[in-house]
């Protein structure tokens, strides 16, 4: 049946759907009752039909619908049942749209106990409203009754069921259809006798004032089935028993008109009367009076009916929040609806028709967002996806923006955990992000603060890349906070999110910077750091744990795979070290192309440029108990490299060579005495960076002291042997005190110490500069473009420090007492 329905509808073009049908309880059953909906805007409405082509259906019930409909177009009172569309068939098939609403005779017949005092004073006050405008306009309405009266969703009555409604003057057309049409419990005693001359000649609203007597009986009562009920008033408040009397009097030029009954002390005095009234009139109020009137109506709110606070007082209260009149106070009394209404109604309601265009009005007052925001986990729960980052969101990133509401900032930040989990992944992980990203540094120490809270709560819904990009950088800002709250805060956060870190991050970012909080101020960074630390400890230990089984594991194997190649040996060889390796090299090559060991060892030598260049030490003493002197290298080659007296070698050195580099094989003992006079060489470093020279001993580097300019290459010597401008008290026996060569190391052993005794500097390897011509240090006699000329050509930083080649000749000098 609802298919063709349908059909019908779509072919007469009705703009509203038909959906359950709605019990009337009506005796003339002229009219088919059901839901609807606006095909357009979906808004709930109320639909009469009536089916001319049914069976059973006469050309009066015919008449009698087109009347009403007439009337319901053409009566327009805020007490009339409001009209919105209708549409006639060829076969007299009329569909009717009104405001949506339900019989109260349907509403009596499924209540379970009598309607609520207050609700029936107010119903009762504005149906007598309508009745009156019907009498003021001389039309009588002849069948009221509950099956004519609609309740609305906000708690009024209307008045409909206009079928038989006619002028006073014309009250004997009433004859042939209202006694039909009308319940036998309303009907007057005139206009149950037909006596319709007495009706005519009497007051114009006689005949409503019994019916609405009858009406105030059975909305008290629940129900009414005979006339003798109407004597039984127990069920009626004391305070209205007068205006009942009335209205039921005998006689009907002794009735109370029914428009007259609003005026009654009783209704005069309800508050919920009054009530209805200043929402009705809101709009000729003064700010002050609605801001006074919202005040008092949040502590109300409990005692008030429902459909009252959802359908009357909330597009008051959404009104007052877009205008700003009282906005704070209208917000409070929304908020105990929550508490009122089951879920479903709040959400298709309060949210979806109002709260959505609350939160993205830009316009709003700002204590007002605050309060929306404070809230917003009551109404985003009921948001769609796509309002809430269409809407919701972007009024939420402008409020990030607002410098002028810190407070708003604040509310904003704080509100966002209610909808993080419901965010698109571009507006959670970079656009909240990047306002995040300023609000970290905001002016306010409180907002600072909540943002490193709200980062540190949001990690778990971050995608992997975010974390890794926000998280560490973000907590590490705030541990530099000067605010004591926003510190631990980082900390915190920073301890809630440790599984997000990688063990590389928390060794090298994050330790050192938790570090110094374990002696800051406040003392909850102090305790929140110390947590910190112990839980990297942890991390840490274990991971040093695992790496350490993989150690093992990677030993084990690369010992294995050695033994199996046959390189145990050579293993075993290297582990003596580097500093024997570069002495079995020196010694090489000091042993090559030498004499006899009986002249080697009967002979004594000084240390030739060569020599020294070449990082050979001295000897500690020669045979005689006295230092050696430097002696100048042999121009000619000679089979003894050192020089040798016994056995025609140089005769101007006359000292013997020590047992370290004697040309005889080498014993244990003659290679631990050759280790003691290297043992300060050995001392220099052990981490020397290697290099490809032959000798072994690579480039040295050299790190000033603080607060000391770098120094060079040319200006080794002077960092070595100190500064080259002081005059030495003393020069010590066997330095010459003569050439370029020589002054700088007389200025070294002025107090008598040993060149090779002194602690080496820290070095580090200096960066090539452009070529550039220096002047000479004092007391060394270098030129630095001829030094680096000669180590370019060299390749010996040694020989360049030194000022010359290695084929340059010097002088032998004697050797002098100390």
């Amino acid at each position: 049946m609802q298919y063709f329905q349908k059909l019908i509808q779509k072919d007469l073009g009705f703009t509203h759907s038909l959906d359950t049908p709605i019990a009337s309880h009506d005796p003339a059953n002229i009219w088919a009752l059901h839901h609807g909906k606006s095909k357009s805007t979906h808004d709930p409405s109320l639909v009469f039909h009536f089916d001319g082509s049914k069976p059973g259906s006469t050309s009066s019930q015919a008449a009698l619908a087109k009347s009403c409909l007439q009337r319901l177009k053409t009566l327009r009172h805020p007490d009339v049942l409001k009209y919105i569309a209708s549409v006639e068939g060829p076969d007299g098939t009329i569909y009717v749209a009104t405001e949506p609403a339900t019989p109260l005779a349907t509403i009596l017949a499924d209540a379970s106990s009598p309607l609520d005092r207050e609700t029936v004073l107010w119903g009762l006050y504005t149906t007598a409203r309508a009745l009156g405008f019907l009498h003021d306009s001389s039309l009588i309405h002849g069948r009221l009754n509950p099956a004519t009266v609609f309740v609305t969703p906000q708690g009024d009555w209307k008045l409909a069921g206009f079928e038989c409604v006619t002028a006073h003057s014309s009250a004997a057309s009433l004859t042939q259809h209202a006694a039909q049409l009308q319940r036998h419990e309303y009907q007057s005693p005139e206009f149950a006798r037909g006596n319709w001359s007495g009706i005519a000649s009497g007051a114009p609203g006689a005949v409503d004032s019994w019916a609405l007597g009858c009406l105030m009986y059975e909305a008290h009562a629940g129900s009414l089935t005979s006339p003798d009920q109407l004597q039984n008033i127990s069920a009626l408040p004391k305070q209205i028993l007068s205006a009942y009397q009335k209205l039921l009097a005998s006689n009907a030029s002794n009735r109370a008109p029914a428009g007259q009954l609003p005026n009654h002390p009783y209704f005069q005095k309800s508050k919920f009367v009054e009530l209805n009234m200043f929402v009705e009139n809101l709009a000729l109020k003064g700010q002050l009076e609605r801001e006074a009137f919202l005040g008092k109506l949040s502590t109300i709110m409990d005692r008030l009916p429902d459909g009252f606070c959802t359908f009357k007082v909330l597009p008051m209260l959404s009104q007052s929040l877009e205008t700003g009149a009282g906005a704070v106070a209208a917000f409070a009394c929304i908020v105990k609806m929550a508490d009122r209404l089951s879920e479903h109604d709040f959400a298709n309601i309060v949210v979806k028709k109002y709260a959505v265009g609350w939160y993205g009005n830009h316009g709003l007052d700002r204590n007002l967002k605050v309060q929306l925001y404070s809230k917003l986990d009551l109404f985003s729960k009921h948001f769609d996806d796509n309002a809430l980052n269409t809407v919701l969101f972007p009024a939420m990133c402008a409020s990030f923006q607002d410098m002028q509401a810190p407070a708003l900032r604040d509310g904003a930040v704080k509100a966002v955990l209610s909808i993080c989990n419901r965010l698109t992944d571009k507006n959670l992980n970079s656009v909240l992000m990047s306002h995040f990203a300023r609000l970290q540094v905001d002016p306010e120490p409180a907002i600072r603060t909540n943002t490193t809270v709200c980062l540190g709560k949001l990690a778990p819904q971050l995608s992997q890349a975010a974390r890794n990009k926000v998280l560490a950088a973000a907590f590490l800002r705030s541990l530099k906070d000067p605010f004591p709250h926003a510190r631990a805060a980082g900390v915190n956060a920073i301890l809630i999110t440790t599984d997000t870190y990688s063990v590389k991050d928390i060794a090298t970012r994050l330790l050192p910077a938790i570090i110094p909080l374990l002696i800051d101020k406040s003392g909850d960074v102090r305790q929140l750091a110390f947590k910190v630390v112990a839980e990297f400890q942890s991390t840490l230990t274990r991971n040093h744990e695992e790496m350490s089984r993989t150690e093992e594991s990677s030993s084990a194997n690369h010992a294995q795979n050695k033994e199996t190649s046959g390189f145990k040996s050579g293993s075993a060889s290297l582990g003596s070290g580097w500093g024997l390796s570069s002495f079995s090299s020196m010694t090489a090559a000091l042993l090559n192309k030498s004499d006899t060991p009986a002249q080697s060892s009967s002979t004594s030598t000084g240390i030739s440029s060569e020599d020294f260049k070449r990082g050979r030490p001295t000897a500690a003493v020669t045979s005689n108990g006295k230092p050696p002197a430097m002696v100048k290298a042999p121009t000619a080659m000679s089979s003894d490299t050192w020089g040798s007296t016994n056995g025609g070698g140089n005769a101007g050195s006359n000292v013997s060579a020590p047992a370290a580099f004697a040309p005889t094989p080498l014993t244990a003992q003659s290679l631990g005495s050759a280790m003691n006079t290297f043992s300060d060489f050995n001392d220099a470093g052990n981490e020397l960076p290697e290099d490809d020279d032959d000798d072994g001993w690579g480039d040295m580097d050299i790190k000033p002291a603080a607060g000391t300019k770098p120094i060079d290459e040319e200006d080794l010597f002077v960092s070595m042997m100190g500064n080259p401008t002081s005059k030495p008290k003393a020069v010590p026996g066997g330095i010459p005190r003569s050439g370029s060569n020589t002054s700088s190391a007389s200025g070294s052993m002025a107090g008598g110490g040993d060149l090779w005794n002194l602690a080496p500097p820290m070095v580090s390897k200096p960066k090539p500069r452009p070529p550039t011509t220096r002047t000479t240090a004092s007391g060394m006699g270098l030129n630095s473009t001829s030094s680096r000329r000669n180590k370019k050509s060299t390749g010996d930083d040694w020989e360049a420090l030194l000022g010359g080649t290695g084929s340059t000749k010097r002088k032998p000098v004697s050797r002098g007492a100390r």
